[in-house]
């Protein structure tokens, strides 16, 4: 399905009170966790991005509030350019989209982006984790350069969450009322698994530029 809109600057001109933009950079990490089609556009994909982002790293969510048809609300990500992003991603070594996908009708991840190395060490977390990974195939694989998961030194990757998926992680989410550190909920799992996979990409990074200064 084609976007209403070309670009960010068109979209916001016509819909703007339907959109809120959050992010945060201050004495963050250089790790970006991105969700640009949050709100009522990609449901719970902005919730999944501010839980993994936590206090340490990058976080950016463009959501949509519309009352009815937030899919107008999408730009897609290789025409989407936005000042508060731009200040995201200066900076920023590595990128992680968080988006959703309508298919297939069961509860699985898709991985994509150009990053491999980061990409495989989230299909391990995520496995061990016990949830459903594939490798992402067009138009969802998120290897184009102009991708925004891609702008950064070391590119990124993008995660296609299916809609079933994201409905169990969002009804466990919904359970309960704080989720504590040792809670076992699938949310609580997912982002785990999530984050793991940043901590040990970032120690993996340094170690290798310090074997090599």
């Amino acid at each position: 399905m084609r976007d209403s809109y070309r670009d960010i600057p068109q979209l916001m001109r016509a819909e703007a009170p339907f959109v809120t933009i959050r992010y945060d950079l201050s004495q963050r990490s250089d790790i970006a966790v991105i969700a640009p089609h949050a709100g009522l556009i990609e449901p719970f994909t902005g919730e999944l991005a501010e839980a993994i982002a936590g206090r340490e790293h990058r976080f950016y969510c463009f959501a949509g509030r519309a009352n009815q048809d937030n899919r107008r609300l999408h730009i897609t990500s290789t025409h989407f350019s936005e000042p508060a992003l731009t200040r995201v991603l200066l900076g920023a070594s590595v990128a992680v989209t968080i988006h959703g996908c309508r298919q297939p009708l069961a509860p699985v991840t898709h991985l994509g982006g150009n990053n491999v190395r980061l990409r495989n060490r989230l299909d391990r977390a995520l496995r061990h984790a016990g949830f459903e990974v594939d490798r992402a195939q067009p138009p969802l694989a998120g290897r184009h350069p102009h991708n925004l998961v891609n702008r950064t030194i070391q590119g990124g990757v993008q995660l296609e969450i299916s809609r079933v998926q994201r409905r169990e992680l969002g009804e466990a989410y919904r359970r309960v009322d704080q989720h504590e550190p040792d809670c076992s909920c699938c949310f609580c799992r997912y982002v785990a698994a999530v984050r793991s996979a940043l901590d040990a990409y970032c120690c993996t990074t340094r170690a290798h530029h310090y074997r090599n200064r």
